[in-house]
C-alpha cells in the first residue's frame, strides 16, 4: 500500500488502522456521524433508526467504553460538556482523550486558569472586531460582491452621462459646455477675400480662409 514500508504492509492491525482513519471510521468519525446524520433519499424510518444505532455502537466500541449504564452516561455527558464549552478548550480536551468526567473537569480547570478565563468566556479574537480585513482574508464571494457593486455603480454613472444631449450639435453623450464640434460660417470681407468666423465652444476666432475666393456677380454669369 502507498505510504507503507513492505514490512508494515504485512501488519494487519496497522493497515486496518490506516484505512479506518482514511475513511473516517474512527471514534471521532462515528461520534460525528451519530450526532449529525440525516435520513437518506428513500430511507425508511426503521432503516434510519438502525443506522443511528450502528453509529452509536461503533462510537462506543471504538472509544473502549464499557457497555454499562454508568460508563455510557459518562460518555454522553462528557461529549455534551465538550460541545458546550469554548471551542479551543474542547479541542484541547479531545486531543488528550480523557477517559472520565473527573479528568475532563480537572484539565478544563487548568486550561482556563492558565488563561485567566471563565468557562462561559469565548476565545479571545486575535484582531479587534472593527479592524479592516485584509483583501486576502476576504472570501471570494464577498470580494465578487464588492467588485460587482462598484462596477454597477460606475456603469450607472456612465449610463446617465450617455443620456445627456448637446443643444449645439444635437448629439448625445455630452453637454454644450464640453462640445468639441466646430461651427463655421463664411463671411465676405474687402476685395473678394473671404473671412471665416470659427466658433469653438463660446469663444469666436477670426481667421482668413485658405485662399482668396472670388465673389461671383451677375456680370460673370
Amino acid at each position: 500500500m502507498g505510504g507503507f514500508r513492505p514490512e508494515q504492509a504485512k501488519d494487519y492491525d496497522k493497515v486496518k488502522e490506516a484505512l479506518m482513519k482514511r475513511y473516517d471510521l474512527t471514534e471521532d468519525g462515528y461520534r460525528r456521524k451519530f450526532r449529525t446524520c440525516k435520513p437518506a433519499e428513500g430511507e425508511s424510518p426503521d432503516m434510519f433508526i438502525v443506522r443511528i444505532l450502528t453509529y452509536l455502537d461503533r462510537w462506543i466500541e471504538l472509544s473502549k467504553t464499557d457497555k454499562s449504564y454508568e460508563k455510557l452516561k459518562d460518555l454522553i455527558v462528557r461529549e455534551r460538556f465538550m460541545d458546550a464549552c469554548p471551542e479551543d478548550l474542547a479541542t484541547s480536551l479531545r486531543e488528550k482523550n480523557l477517559p472520565t468526567l473527573e479528568r475532563v473537569a480537572k484539565e478544563a480547570e487548568l486550561f482556563l486558569r492558565a488563561r485567566n478565563r471563565k468557562l462561559c468566556d469565548q476565545p479571545r479574537k486575535l484582531f479587534p472586531s472593527n479592524a479592516r480585513p485584509r483583501m486576502d482574508s476576504v472570501r471570494p464571494l464577498e470580494l465578487e460582491k464588492r467588485f460587482n457593486g462598484g462596477q454597477r455603480a460606475e456603469e450607472a454613472k456612465t449610463s446617465v452621462a450617455d443620456q445627456r444631449s448637446c443643444f449645439k450639435c444635437k448629439k448625445t453623450g455630452h453637454i454644450a459646455r464640453y462640445c468639441t464640434a466646430v461651427d463655421s460660417t463664411t463671411k465676405k470681407a474687402g476685395a473678394g477675400v473671404v473671412v471665416k468666423t470659427t466658433e469653438v465652444n463660446t469663444a469666436k476666432v477670426r481667421k482668413p480662409a485658405e485662399g482668396p475666393t472670388m465673389e461671383m456677380t451677375d456680370d460673370l454669369q
